[in-house]
């Protein structure tokens, strides 16, 4: 019994044995690789695939079979972005955002979903001059989805200026601008070329600085402290500061006003200067100098001629000269016997009747240092009758 057991377990593996020899091979099993890849700022999904994050995905199926095909989705994810084209291992669907990407068995089969910017930046002109000379600063505030990479300035249309680092400040050079109105624009641009651009702020060019013209200025004074000052017809007059100092020296001016006293030390005699610096609402400065003398010296008055002093004369015409040095410009008056002071230079000449007269001449300079002289003379009466005076004074 034993033996047949045996022997018919061991034909029934021969029967087996035999049956698996001439069973056919299991197919091969493949596998391959899908990688998506993302240009700008975008999604992409489809099966097993979340991109950005999950970006790589594989499948295995039978050789035999026809590989799987993955249907690939892209969806912008961020405002102003927008999907615009597939490249890489995918074949293009009607609608234009699908495609269907196969795997790749030796290395992996890259799908790449391209997305574009396609909104403009946005900006503003934060500050500016409204009133400017030969340049001014202006600054602008540029916002974009992706980044800003200038910010350019135009006047009237040109491009004066560019800056591609925030804060967006600059200088705008306005030299060569004409006088008069202006347009000022930034624009913006980002990465993709997209660019946007204010609307006009309008500026006035002006060049011409204010003009001053000096209120009645001495042109000598004794005064150990001088005052001056000053005027404009300048509409955008804005200030000024003045000074008064030694012609080649520095000292700091200081804030005056239009038609009001300015006063400065002067405590030596010689050339001295008034200057004032005035500026207008676009910066413009003038600088306008009175030149002056500082003179606290009398003119030196002697006579040249006529009667010496407590001279006694016959009666008639008595003349009396003199000579006057002084570094400035001299007024002259002279009067007989205390009478009325009128205008003389260097001579006077009077018919004096007999008696006691007395002559005096005033030498005044243009800083109102005076010096005076004068004679007394005895006129004789002669043997003819007196004559008579023309003038009792």
């Amino acid at each position: 019994m034993k033996r047949i057991f045996i022997l018919t377990a061991a034909l029934l593996a021969l029967a087996i044995t035999a049956q698996t020899a001439n069973a056919e091979p299991p197919t091969p099993i493949v596998r391959g690789d899908l990688e998506v890849q993302i240009i700008g700022q975008g999604k992409v999904t489809g099966t097993g695939i979340d991109c950005p994050g999950d970006c790589l995905q594989s499948e295995s199926w039978p050789e035999t079979e026809a590989g799987p095909v993955n249907t690939l989705t892209a969806t912008a994810n961020r405002t102003g972005w927008a999907f615009q084209s597939w490249s890489g291992g995918c074949t293009k669907q009607a609608n234009a955002a699908v495609c269907k990407s196969s795997y790749g068995t030796e290395e992996a089969v890259v799908s790449v979903a391209r997305f574009i910017d396609v909104m403009a930046p946005s900006l503003y002109i934060s500050f500016y001059s409204s009133e400017v000379s030969e340049s001014t600063l202006v600054g602008a505030v540029a916002n974009d989805n992706d980044r800003v990479t200038k910010v350019e300035y135009l006047i009237d249309g040109n491009v004066v200026a560019t800056d591609a680092t925030a804060p967006y400040e600059t200088t705008l050079d306005t030299t060569g601008v004409s006088e008069g109105t202006h347009h000022v624009q930034a624009r913006a641009f980002d990465p993709a070329g997209n660019n946007g651009i204010t609307s006009n702020t309008d500026i006035l060019v002006d060049h011409t600085a204010p003009e001053i013209t000096f209120n009645s200025p001495v042109p000598a004074t004794s005064d150990a402290q001088p005052k001056f000052s000053f005027a404009t017809a300048s509409e955008d007059f804005d200030g000024a500061d003045c000074v008064i100092q030694r012609p080649g020296e520095t000292r700091e001016p200081v804030w005056c006003g239009e038609d009001e006293w300015f006063t400065g030390d002067a405590p030596t005699e010689g050339q001295w200067e008034f200057i004032v610096y005035a500026s207008d609402r676009a910066g413009n400065v003038s600088k306008t100098t009175h030149s002056f003398v500082v003179d606290r010296t009398a003119p030196e008055i002697a006579f040249t001629s006529g009667p010496d002093d407590a001279a006694k004369v016959a009666k008639g015409n008595v003349t009396y000269g003199w000579s006057v040095v002084d570094s400035t410009g001299v007024g002259q008056s002279c009067s007989w016997d205390g009478g009325e002071a009128t205008a003389c230079d260097g001579t006077a000449s009077k018919v004096l009747a007999k008696g006691d007269h007395t002559f005096r001449m005033v030498a005044t300079d243009a800083a109102g240092n005076s010096s005076e002289i004068s004679r007394e003379v005895t006129v004789l009466a002669d043997a003819g009758p007196d004559p008579v005076d023309p003038d009792p004074n």
